[in-house]
């Protein structure tokens, strides 16, 4: 029976690097694709015209939603989810459109999907400096991923990987209309995962931020890191079931 999996492609205000990140999926690979679904959350004309002009030319198979209002990282994420769920796909597969993920690792994460040992697998990055990530995020991310592995004990490389792949079966054991509309939701699942002794796996990836690509400023970034605490809290109580969000109740 054929396998059906959907690349979902979240963007925000992209330019010219939305066409190169795509134009990067391998030809081959691309076979495995039954839809690529983009979710624009309310970009600029220009984006939304990038987009539009190049569907119009791709012989792939793509749906766009084009939300009249920011839904939100989190928010965009679970419309995305929802939709595979709803449309009896397999597999899903986040990939950023700003080129911050490699599309040539696509089969990578697809081929440990196939296999059946994973809820979920995530390409990590590595060489932070050369990759040309902020300092600032390099700290954050190191010393959250340092924090977050105490208390998931996953042994990811990182815990902030938006290059992420599921089983559709894992995504519905997840109350997704719980889950936060910003990137909080990276964290939240990850908890839940643990919560539900789901497994997880990684491999590692080339960091990439160049013009064009997209990321949370240090103060937004700031509270992300707060919130993840929350988060990880309510993770470690849960073992006791002394969790004070029920979003974190074991399944």
């Amino acid at each position: 029976m054929h396998t059906k999996l959907m690349i979902f492609v979240p963007v925000r205000n992209l330019g010219s690097i939305f066409n190169k990140t795509l134009d990067r999926i391998p030809k081959k690979f691309s076979e495995n694709i039954s839809l690529i679904l983009i979710n624009d959350n309310n970009s600029n004309i220009q984006t939304k015209k990038i987009i539009s002009n190049y569907i119009s030319k791709s012989n792939l198979n793509f749906k766009v939603n084009f939300f009249d209002k920011n839904k939100g990282f989190g928010g965009s994420k679970k419309n995305a989810y929802s939709y595979a769920i709803e449309n009896n796909f397999d597999y899903v597969i986040c990939l950023h459109g700003d080129g911050q993920y490699p599309p040539e690792k696509l089969e990578t994460l697809y081929e440990m999907l196939l296999s059946n040992k994973y809820d979920m697998v995530q390409g990590s990055r590595t060489n932070y400096f050369k990759g040309g990530m902020p300092i600032y995020k390099i700290i954050s991310n190191k010393v959250l991923s340092i924090i977050e592995n105490f208390f998931f004990n996953f042994n990811l490389l990182e815990y902030h990987s938006g290059f992420r792949g599921y089983p559709i079966k894992t995504l519905k054991t997840l109350n997704l209309n719980n889950l936060s509309d910003d990137h909080l939701i990276t964290a939240e699942i990850l908890a839940l995962l643990k919560i539900n002794d789901l497994k997880v796996a990684d491999f590692p990836i080339e960091t990439i931020y160049e013009q064009g690509s997209s990321s949370m400023k240090f103060i937004p970034s700031l509270l992300y890191g707060i919130k993840v605490f929350y988060v990880l809290i309510n993770c470690f109580l849960s073992k006791y079931n002394l969790n004070f969000d029920s979003l974190y109740n074991k399944i």
